[in-house]
């Protein structure tokens, strides 16, 4: 039986959204319209160019996308297809036509676009095939151009990462500061236990929880988040119920709000044994929000081989108590869509999603 649970998100409280990334760059496979899967038998964008999210490229770029069958022309056209600094509802002029011999989509912007400069790529669902099926869902990724540094929290970045794995049951979890952390640099942390919990008190200091999945025997996944201070310890200890196996790991990111981290009402689902486990979407509320989850199954070993979620990366992989931190930069707002792993063999699973909020507001 699925279990979902409402979390708050930092003060945030609501019922579980249960709804169906340059510099210039591209980010794949996030978020979505949120709208029905009408367009199962449409087409789906196979590729995008440039691809790497977080490397700068020329003013001059044309944004690409490669479709997985042939497209209807006259479908890819200025409204299907667009480019908007990132928090604007404006497009930015651009010549789109697309090349059926190549099945390739192109937006050319008819100016230089601006230097260090994020946008937003957009392709809706008015995109058909020949038959007229449409896309499933928009697909959307983030464009920033080159010219200099961006400001810091123009997109959030990981930095650095640190974990532990406890194959033998341990009463406390220690996980070392994550090389380079700097102050403003907000930690966000997953611990999977082997159907204990955190004691109450027993969280370091200033860490403040995400979420506590719990609602099944095993496994018993946390979430929680730190903003670094000028002072940081060189580990943090969870103390635990009793002696468990255990893993948990600390991701460091820069570019995120330390006012208020946490952009959207987090989620969580526990179920039985199954080879797949979904954690409902979050809803976001502003752009350029890195959506994370934590995926924990019932194992000790990390044979149970994961495979995260579509548009997702993994960040870490553990066993000790089998748990996986995955990422994905969302472009813009609103619903992230359900985020699915999937497992090499039946385990009952538990896990949570949440997404960051960045640093710098919406430009329009």
């Amino acid at each position: 039986m699925l279990r979902v649970r409402r979390q708050p998100g930092l003060g945030a409280r609501g019922a579980c959204l249960l709804v169906p990334v340059i510099l210039l760059a591209l980010v794949t496979g996030c978020g979505g319209s949120g709208n029905a899967k009408v367009g199962a038998n449409g087409p789906e964008v196979t590729s995008v160019s440039p691809s790497d999210p977080y490397t700068a490229v020329a003013v001059d770029t044309n944004v690409q996308a490669t479709f997985s069958k042939s497209i209807e022309p006259s479908a890819v056209n200025n409204d299907t297809f667009k480019l908007m600094r990132a928090g604007s509802l404006t497009s930015v002029p651009a010549s789109v036509s697309y090349d059926a011999s190549t099945r390739q989509a192109t937006l050319d912007p008819t100016g230089p676009l601006e230097p260090t400069t994020v946008y937003s790529a957009r392709l809706t669902t008015g995109v058909t095939d020949t038959t007229g099926n449409p896309m499933a869902d928009d697909r959307e990724w983030l464009v920033i151009t080159a010219g200099g540094p961006l400001p810091r929290g123009a997109l959030i970045r990981r930095e650095t990462t640190a974990n532990v794995v406890n194959t033998n049951p341990t009463g406390a979890l220690t996980i070392a500061r994550p090389t380079g952390t700097m102050p403003g640099d907000v930690l966000v942390a997953c611990l999977a236990l082997n159907t204990r919990r955190v004691v109450a008190g027993g969280t370091p200091a200033d860490w403040v929880p995400i979420a506590a999945v719990a609602s099944i025997p095993n496994p018993h996944v946390f979430g929680y988040y730190k903003v670094a201070g000028a002072s940081e310890p060189a580990d943090y200890t969870w103390a635990l119920s009793s002696p468990v196996q255990n893993s948990g790991g600390i991701a460091r990111y820069s570019g995120v709000n330390t006012t208020k981290p946490v952009d959207a009402v987090v989620t969580s689902a526990s179920s039985v044994a199954a080879t797949t486990g979904t954690i409902p979407g979050v809803k976001t509320t502003t752009s350029r929000t890195m959506v994370v989850g934590c995926m924990g199954a019932n194992s000790s070993t990390s044979a149970v081989n994961f495979a995260s979620p579509a548009g997702m990366v993994g960040v870490w992989d553990l066993g000790g108590k089998r748990h996986q931190l995955a990422e994905g930069l969302q472009p813009g707002a609103g619903a992230s869509g359900d985020k699915t792993w999937t497992f090499r063999a039946r385990r009952e699973w538990a896990g949570w999603l949440a997404a960051l909020r960045p640093v710098l507001p919406d430009r329009t």
